[in-house]
């Protein structure tokens, strides 16, 4: 699986998140079922653990709302948590 279209589910599935299981765990969760390198998996979650579980659910709750509204405010920090995810690629 190229890593740009991971990037892109792990992506989706932890903004889709927003109960339990946290955005956080579901990232991880992602990141560790789909990512066979060992390298790009261990940077992705750290990459993810830079997050506070707070941020997380913040970006989580605002891509749902930019989803409806096209708010290009709240699109920027999923945009910035997917460029984080790419720069281990």
């Amino acid at each position: 699986m190229k890593i740009v279209a991971l990037v892109g589910i792990v992506v989706v599935g932890a903004s889709a998140c927003t109960s339990d299981p946290s955005a956080q765990r579901v990232a991880k969760d992602l990141v560790n079922t789909l990512v066979d390198d060992d390298v790009q998996r261990e940077c992705m979650l750290d990459k993810i653990n830079s997050y506070s579980k707070d941020e997380l659910e913040k970006i989580s709750e605002n891509a749902d709302e930019a989803a409806a509204t096209q708010n290009v405010g709240e699109i920027s920090d999923l945009q910035k948590f997917q460029n984080d995810l790419e720069s281990c690629t």
